[in-house]
């Protein structure tokens, strides 16, 4: 059993390059006082996050969202302490890769929806 503090539990990643994207889940962080470190989207990301162990990352997948190449690194390249919050234009036929760790949401989102969703499983 994994057990948190409260600074570990404030660690996040925001992947993107989208303006408005960034401007929304920093929006959040803030409210939720994350400490909120901003990457942009490169072939190295997965390293980046197995590198720096954040408890949340949110990465904007925009129009492409190959999940089943990322479900084939999850468990390699993601900390087992980290829930991936990914978004995507495009995200047909890929709930079944859905876990404990691994959320996905539909663009556009609720700002509302993802700040209670954070504030449910960071507690």
């Amino acid at each position: 059993m994994l057990i948190y503090n409260n600074d570990m539990k404030k660690e996040a990643l925001l992947i993107s390059n989208d303006a408005t994207f960034i401007f929304m889940i920093s929006t959040i962080a803030d409210q939720l006082e994350l400490n909120l470190i901003k990457l942009e989207n490169s072939a190295d990301i997965l390293n980046e996050i197995n590198t720096k162990k954040p408890f949340l990352v949110f990465w904007d997948f925009g129009e492409s969202l190959n999940v089943e190449r990322l479900n084939e690194k999850f468990y390699k390249f993601i900390p087992e302490d980290c829930h991936l919050l990914l978004f995507s234009n495009a995200i047909t036929g890929v709930n079944h890769f859905k876990n404990g760790r691994l959320h996905i949401f539909e663009k556009p989102f609720s700002p509302n929806e993802i700040s209670q969703f954070l504030k449910n499983i960071m507690h």
